[in-house]
């Protein structure tokens, strides 16, 4: 997996549950920083990746910020009209 895709799914959610109101991924198509899209390859993983946590947030609640446990991260939240409670996890040394 892109290790840009997996900062860009990290800090969505981080802010995410931190009620970050904006923030700015740096930039589309900069070839230099934060690329997004290239004309050679499109859509780079970090892209679909932005596409992918969107979707995973878009209407999320949650009732606390993300927190690390002996360095596992863990975000809990629920989406507007759903009862079921949602997870994101990761390991923290792992980069995983």
């Amino acid at each position: 997996f892109d290790q840009q895709a997996d900062y860009m799914i990290k800090l969505y959610t981080l802010l995410t549950s931190y009620r970050v109101a904006k923030f700015y991924w740096y930039a589309w198509d900069n070839p230099g920083w934060g690329t997004l899209w290239s004309p050679d390859r499109g859509a780079r993983p970090a892209a679909m990746a932005y596409e992918k946590v969107h979707g995973w947030l878009l209407g999320a609640v949650f009732k606390q910020p993300c927190r690390v446990t002996d360095d596992v991260w863990s975000c809990d939240f629920t989406k507007a009209g759903n009862i079921s409670e949602n997870r994101i996890v990761w390991a923290a040394r792992s980069g995983r």
